[in-house]
């Protein structure tokens, strides 16, 4: 049984203390330096726990009272679709006076949608603890960085007393190297001086630094979460892989974000049974859909899904291919060169899409004119990408 092990008392208190801390980190980090007083600057937070325990209170009689799935994920989209209207985040704007504290406010409301999905949906069919549902929607660590962490995954497992303080410590080491990293590289980055007119390999410089900065941001904050749900012995979801180890749009979906797979997979690919190829397409298509939805309908966001939906039906087809009794009579050598051809060229079109999730609509598509109305900057690219899946695949 979930937290057996923990006497009432200690659970109480744990979440009570979680709670106060919530409201004094969010006050100081993501309020700090507004034009309020301290009653006023402590009000976005209190409207955001009440907010937060209202969503989890009406997923609970839903689960109970109706059990049905269908007003659960009508109540998840009306969420999602409500916090990604402007006004949601102008009102936030008003409060705190600062971009970045609005969208960490924003992002954490988002997160909160997602548990109390899984939390709705995992308590139709499961045995339902009101005080182990409100551990999960505010444990800490996962409350204001992420990364989501199904219901049915939220339970202690046993861990060896001596690895789990060395473990944790390990891991928070990993994850401050990292930040600094990031912190040096955008120093670096910020403070040099390129021309108005990028060259080619500056541009693809640019792009690769991009994505690397992306990932070590996500590799930071959902390290500390992970590492921590873990030292409370709680099942959480695999770190980011390293962008420079991945080689697939299907790699990048089941890896980079492990606890957004896990939760995409469970509650919306896999609630199908047939495995025919168009209800398979048809799967990814919702799960799709659902992307675009949390990420918020921008043009670069449905570029971005468009071209990784496609990416991986052709992935599909190229696996198909390979196990074809021509290709196996092949060498091993043989065999990775072909695929190290064919991967590479799914993985420019691929990168080109991160990047332009990660910049802008305007930007992405004058890298994909750049790369593809030019041959000699792609057969350049297609050499570097050649070469750096041949790495891939040995190391993995």
């Amino acid at each position: 049984m979930p937290f057996a092990n923990v006497s009432t008392f200690e659970v109480i208190s744990c979440f009570v203390i979680s709670l106060l801390a919530f409201v004094t980190s969010m006050t100081n980090v993501y309020l700090e330096g507004a034009n309020s007083t301290t009653i006023d600057a402590t009000l976005p937070c209190a409207t955001i726990v009440i907010a937060i325990s209202l969503n989890c209170l009406g997923i609970i009689f839903l689960a109970k009272k109706v059990k049905r799935e269908s007003l659960i994920w009508t109540w998840t989209v009306l969420h999602l679709i409500l916090l990604r209207l402007p006004s949601t985040f102008e009102t936030l704007m008003s409060h705190t006076d600062d971009r970045a504290r609005s969208h960490n406010l924003l992002m954490m409301l988002s997160w909160n949608v997602l548990r109390c999905n899984s939390l709705g949906i995992d308590a139709i069919h499961q045995n339902f603890e009101l005080l182990r549902a409100f551990s999960y929607i505010f444990y800490l660590p996962t409350l204001i960085s992420g990364p989501i962490v199904n219901y049915g995954d939220f339970r202690i497992m046993e861990i060896r007393a001596t690895k789990r303080y060395f473990s944790l410590t390990l891991g928070i080491v990993r994850c401050l190297f990292v930040a600094a990293l990031v912190e040096i590289w955008q120093h670096l980055f910020r403070s040099s001086h390129f021309e108005e007119h990028y060259n080619r390999w500056t541009l693809y410089g640019v792009c690769l630094s991009q994505a690397a900065t992306f990932y070590g941001l996500h590799r930071f904050m959902f390290g500390l979460s992970i590492e921590i749900g873990t030292f409370h012995g709680i099942q959480m979801p695999n770190v980011p892989r390293c962008i420079f180890r991945i080689s697939s749009v299907r790699e990048q979906a089941r890896y980079f974000d492990n606890g957004m797979h896990k939760f995409l997979s469970k509650y919306i690919y896999r609630r199908s049974s047939s495995q025919t190829f168009l209800a398979k397409s048809k799967n990814v298509a919702v799960t799709s859909l659902f992307v675009i939805l949390w990420h918020g309908i921008e043009r670069h966001v449905l570029l971005w899904v468009v071209v990784n939906y496609i990416l991986m039906h052709c992935e599909k087809g190229i696996d198909h291919l390979l196990k074809q009794k021509f290709i196996k009579n092949q060498s091993a050598s043989n065999q990775a060169r072909l695929k190290a051809i064919i991967g590479a060229n799914l993985w420019i079109p691929s990168m080109l899409s991160n990047f332009t999730l990660l910049t802008g609509f305007e930007i992405g598509i004058k890298f994909f004119e750049k790369t593809y109305l030019m041959p000699s900057a792609y057969l350049t690219l297609m050499s570097c990408m050649y070469c750096l899946h041949i790495v891939v695949q040995k190391v993995s």
